[in-house]
């Protein structure tokens, strides 16, 4: 019986880990990061956002390699929000070399409660144990208000 339990739940855990979407929430960093660029960047107000109707949509979910792991630390090492040193170079190649880190593409859709809508792309690095690892960038498709 329990032979029979394991080789039914072990597929489940397999499909559960290989489409992870739990970073796609409404109240998750990726469609925060898309909610902060309308009410920070375009001025729109937080009251006419009707936050009950926002949609968020998962597209996709890439692996990135430790090349692309190499190439991200050495942006950041050059970026101006990163100290320069040993220190902080060890923890960005622990977040994305050693970690399984990956790029979340979501669409995140706002209505206002005129109906009208804005629409977005984001991409996030996240890992198995954070939505927020870093910022992937962000697309306006749409802006309806």
């Amino acid at each position: 019986m329990k032979f029979l339990i394991l080789l039914i739940l072990f597929p489940l855990v397999s499909y559960a880990d290989k489409y992870n979407t739990s970073c796609t929430g409404t109240q998750n960093v990726p469609a925060v990061t898309a909610y902060n660029y309308m009410t920070d960047k375009l001025g729109i107000p937080v009251k006419e956002i009707d936050e009950s109707k926002t949609k968020v949509r998962f597209i996709d979910r890439q692996t990135i390699t430790p090349l692309k792991g190499k190439m991200i630390v050495e942006t950041m090492m050059k970026g101006p929000h990163v100290v320069s040193d040993q220190m902080a170079r060890e923890i960005l190649t622990d977040i994305y070399i050693k970690m399984r880190v990956y790029v979340l593409t979501i669409k995140v859709d706002f209505e206002s409660f005129s109906g009208k809508k804005n629409s977005f792309i984001v991409s996030s690095y996240i890992n198995d144990d954070e939505c927020s690892v870093g910022d992937g960038g962000l697309i306006m498709l749409n802006r309806g208000f």
